[in-house]
């Protein structure tokens, strides 16, 4: 997967590691599991905060994955493409637990 969850004492750490890349990019597949860990992280009561790290040295989020960008063919693809994203984001947002983003590097469009 692009992401690992864990939790230390009381904080659940969820690090984004895209593997095979130099970079770690807002595509898919890890905006998919980005929200399976949200969701986890909200359950979990053992996890009273989380913070949000990349296993990249210097380079948090680079943005949007171009390739995904370029599967949408019409504005209302790119619309609700760019809802979803938000909605998972206000979700993080909406948290009654804190979530801090240790960022580190470059952090570029959606990854901020």
């Amino acid at each position: 997967g692009h992401l690992n969850y864990s939790v230390r004492d009381g904080v659940a750490v969820i690090k984004f590691d895209t593997p095979n890349s130099k970079v770690n990019s807002l595509g898919e597949e890890l905006s998919g599991e980005f929200e399976e860990l949200v969701n986890k992280f909200i359950a979990d009561t053992s996890a009273k905060s989380a913070v949000l790290i990349s296993g990249k040295p210097g380079c948090f989020i680079a943005g949007a994955d171009i390739k995904m960008l370029e599967r949408c063919k019409t504005a209302e693809e790119a619309t609700a493409l760019s809802k979803s994203c938000q909605d998972l984001l206000f979700k993080v947002e909406k948290s009654s637990k804190p979530v801090v983003a240790a960022i580190q590097g470059s952090c570029l469009g959606g990854g901020l």
